[in-house]
């Protein structure tokens, strides 16, 4: 599974197709048709193969990330459209058969045919990738970027007598710790380098720049005062042009956006119903003492995180007059169709509350509740977490292998979290996953896991309508297994 998130890609698709020079990126809605050939596999086996792309949107958080699924067209050839945020955008192409699974980093762009032909070896693992010139050096920063977010440099308790001391650590200390445990000797390929480092700059400020305050209380248990917005004059170190939108599916730009946006200076505010224009022009200038001149780019895409931050963190629907400023205020790109999209999700969710079962608030007996109100279907139980990233990739792979397949009518999917998943993010994970879905307390989905010997999520259970336990197994079993299940239930 972690392969799954190694495949999670960056790529420069001017170069994939030889051209010399960098295409801009815009925002800008749209979908990419893909196709792929899978050879090696023959044609019994190619029932069982599920091939999908692994996308993140823009203000994805790290390790969050969608599935899409393509669909078996003729032969050996699987091609369906992906949708994209993006006019370039880099994503993670899998293949899972009947044996081993596995994937590679792959460049999709609007307006051109993707076309790729995967081979796979005797074991049924991926082991080359044509259409693609650059798979071997996304691999290798996939890999490098794996490393960053592994890394526990700390700024040390005694530097925080002054903020200069401390931003000096930062830069001179801590971020070449960063480098040098990315890179273990081997250097960023030179052609993905400005937009990769770029990456992986932001990456930093999020975690050690930015929240100055917030960081000298978790790390060290101390509380100190709120710099100037000039200590945070390493944010002038981060190209802020389309470079800024590239970035490797499961990082995202939403954990330094929204960490611009809460902590320096006391952060910048909730937008309200404050126009895009005026919202804009006092963030510009609040932050100018650290980015001398804050690009269009950034602003739009630090503002659209206050909508952001409304929608799907505070779990509160636009207003009119929002809607209104979002529709006059985001011409450049479009911006403003993504933040109405996630507004008409959160809308919907809200009204379809009944799919949503947060038992959460006292101790509850999974068993004894599930046979309660379903012990006369048959019964799949999904154990997840939002935090899980091989869980949602799993969900994504059995949502496809469901739509697909004819099975009975009455099972029960259920999808079971727990209270380390927070609950607006819960709601809004599942949105597209048809079942029921139950959110318990942490001790409860413990007990139930222990009873059923599981050791950790994904986990799976398998009732039949009498409500005996035919299976139970922890990691997902693979699309073979998993609809030898559904046949079962028939």
């Amino acid at each position: 599974m972690l392969l799954r998130k190694i495949v999670a890609v960056v790529a420069a698709l001017a170069a994939a197709l030889g051209f010399c020079c960098h295409a801009a990126i815009e925002v800008k809605v749209g979908v990419a048709g893909v196709c792929v050939e899978v050879q090696g596999a023959s044609a019994a086996d190619l029932e069982g193969f599920t091939v999908s792309v692994s996308t993140s949107s823009l203000f994805a958080g790290l390790m969050e990330d969608d599935s899409y699924f393509l669909t078996r067209t003729e032969g050996s050839r699987f091609c369906g459209e992906v949708p994209m945020e993006l006019t370039e955008e880099v994503a993670g192409l899998f293949v899972e058969g009947p044996g081993e699974s596995g994937g590679k980093l792959v460049t999709l762009r609007q307006g051109v045919p993707n076309q790729f032909v995967v081979e796979l070896g005797a074991d049924g693992s991926v082991v080359g990738l044509a259409g693609h010139n650059e798979t071997e050096q996304l691999d290798q920063l996939g890999t490098m970027f794996l490393r960053v977010c592994s890394e526990h440099l700390t700024i040390p308790k005694s530097k925080y007598r002054s903020w200069r001391d401390v931003m000096s650590c930062a830069a001179d200390s801590i971020w070449p710790g960063v480098l040098s445990h990315m890179m273990e000797g081997e250097p960023v390929p030179a052609n993905l380098s400005d937009w990769f480092l770029n990456s992986v700059k932001c990456r930093f400020a999020s975690q050690h720049i930015i929240p100055y305050v917030k960081a000298a209380e978790r790390n060290h248990g101390i509380t100190v005062e709120e710099p100037p917005m000039q200590a945070y004059s390493y944010l002038n170190e981060i190209d802020y042009s389309d470079k800024f939108l590239k970035h490797l599916p499961h990082s995202g730009l939403k954990s330094f956006l929204y960490s611009l946006l809460r902590f320096p200076g006391g952060g910048f505010g909730a937008i309200g119903d404050k126009s895009v224009a005026d919202w804009q022009k006092a963030a510009s200038l609040k932050m100018r003492p650290a980015i001398k001149a804050p690009t269009p780019l950034l602003l739009d895409l630090l503002c659209a995180m206050s909508y952001v931050e409304q929608i799907e963190i505070k779990n509160t629907p636009l207003t009119a007059a929002q809607i209104k400023n979002i529709r006059k205020g985001f011409t450049r790109n479009d911006l403003g169709k993504i933040l109405l999209a996630k507004n008409d999700a959160l809308v919907n969710t809200l009204a379809d509350n009944d799919r949503y079962i947060d038992l959460s608030a006292g101790e509850l007996d999974i068993e004894a509740y599930v046979k309660e109100h379903y012990g006369n279907r048959p019964v799949v139980i999904d154990m997840w977490n939002t935090w899980c990233s091989p869980c949602r990739s799993a969900i994504a792979t059995t949502e496809e292998l469901k739509a697909r397949t004819p099975h009975s009518p009455d099972i029960a999917f259920i999808y079971l979290c727990d209270t380390t998943s927070p609950a607006d993010l819960w709601r809004r994970q599942m949105a597209r996953v048809d079942g029921i879905h139950i959110r318990v307390p942490l001790e409860s989905a413990q007990k139930f896991a222990d009873k059923m010997g599981l050791t950790g999520v994904p986990s799976y259970v398998v009732y039949d309508r009498n409500h005996r336990l035919l299976h139970h197994a922890t990691g997902f079993p693979g699309p073979a297994t998993y609809l030898r299940w559904l046949n079962e239930l028939r």
